[in-house]
């Protein structure tokens, strides 16, 4: 085929793949319907075009016809791309227009009101996810009922904005967090650390909206100090309340960590098969909200200067390894002296147990020695050479031959 129909048939394939329909029972025309529908509900998708023929160059530049081999490396080439354009090209335009909505700079929440109000003719994503749907993903701050928002980062990474291209994985936005949490692991090399250590390697960290040297707040360093009291002066790098304090420290890169069993993230099929409701709000849904009277949009719990915005801040704490963290702690808290005296005590036994076995393996051996000395035909001569020749007989009678 030529290249262009090689384009085609790719293209053709992979937007069935993602609607979950069988190509070999699909006629042209309904091949063409599919690809249509993907385009109006994913307006995005139809830059998939561009990445495939970016494969068909790299794969077979200078041919003219491809065979069938050819087109099925354009595919699997284009496959592998995808997970790049994902992020490049669509989570970052979501990012963008959601930074652009936020309601304060920094804060990392869109107001629900400005997150429906924002579209517009062209536009490759609406913003129309009912607020239902938003609850359970995580993804709505209601901690000022009024004012519902959405958390950015928490919106980002929603099972809704991924695409699935494959029976094993998803292709979704990057949790811009990981880097943040990778250089501390890296750097700290070990489970915990001290907040001073924390705020001293974030200093020195560039992350995506916050530049190198930045100072934490009075309000930021009293929640991280509260964090470390709880755990006996140490902060777990893989708890619950640190990534609650990283979210607020870095609002618009780190989720909001919900508490376990709160939230429910799901794919749009998967909420629709469920409840039985769409998770797109309806128009009368958002102008609802939209036209929110005024006097409802009154000054937020959120906006004390005591906290900072983080009036969702929870105290509760969830470890990955509770068990493994307090045994930890536990030796780590030990008194000099009672750990010098276990150890003192380690060793003691550690030798008791040592001349235990040095004095069953003398046994051993002369009775191992005895029988070979049966054995050579010399046992009343012999007998009486070894008894004299043994160390043992007179200190130790009760082991004298």
């Amino acid at each position: 085929v030529s290249g262009e129909k090689a384009v085609d048939a790719v293209y053709m394939c992979l937007t069935a793949y993602i609607t979950g329909s069988d190509i070999s029972t699909l006629s042209r025309e309904t091949l063409d319907s599919t690809c249509k529908s993907v385009e109006t509900q994913f307006p995005q998708w139809a830059n998939t075009k561009a990445l495939i023929q970016e494969a068909r160059d790299q794969v077979a530049p200078a041919l003219q016809v491809l065979e069938f081999s050819d087109t099925e490396l354009i595919l699997e080439m284009a496959s592998e791309k995808m997970g790049h354009r994902v992020d490049e090209g669509a989570c970052q335009e979501i990012e963008n227009r959601l930074v652009g909505l936020e309601e304060s700079a920094d804060s990392g929440r869109v107001r629900l009101s400005d997150f429906y109000s924002s579209q517009s003719e062209g536009d490759h994503f609406k913003f129309n996810e009912r607020p239902e749907y938003l609850r359970q993903m995580g993804a709505l701050d209601e901690s000022d009922p009024s004012v519902p928002r959405v958390i950015i980062p928490n919106y980002l990474t929603m099972p809704g904005n991924c695409f699935n291209i494959s029976s094993y994985y998803d292709l979704c936005c990057i949790d811009l967090c990981e880097d943040l949490l990778d250089e501390l692991e890296r750097r700290i090399e070990a489970p915990q650390a001290s907040p001073s250590e924390i705020v001293r390697i974030l200093n020195s960290t560039e992350s995506a909206y916050v530049p190198i040297g930045r100072n934490f707040s009075e309000a930021l360093m009293k929640k991280l100090r509260e964090v470390a009291e709880a755990h006996a002066g140490q902060v777990p790098l893989h708890g619950r309340l640190f990534a609650q304090w990283m979210h607020f420290a870095y609002p618009n890169e780190c989720p909001y960590p919900h508490l376990s069993g709160t939230t429910k993230p799901v794919s749009e099929a998967q909420w629709l098969a469920e409840t039985g409701t769409p998770p797109i709000a309806t128009q009368d849904q958002m102008h609802s909200i939209i036209n929110m009277p005024p006097s409802t949009h009154g000054v937020t719990g959120c906006d004390n200067s005591e906290e900072e915005g983080m009036c969702m801040w929870a105290p509760e704490e969830e470890l990955v390894d509770a068990e493994s963290w307090r045994t930890v702690r536990e030796a780590a808290l030990e008194p000099a002296s009672v750990q010098s005296a276990l150890l003192g005590v380690r060793s003691l036994l550690r030798m008791c147990a040592f001349m235990a076995m040095l004095a069953s393996s003398v046994v051993a051996i002369r009775n191992v020695l005895r029988q070979m000395w049966v054995v050579l035909g010399e046992a009343k001569g012999s007998e009486a050479s070894f008894a004299a020749f043994s160390p043992w007989k007179d200190k130790h009678p009760e082991h004298n031959l």
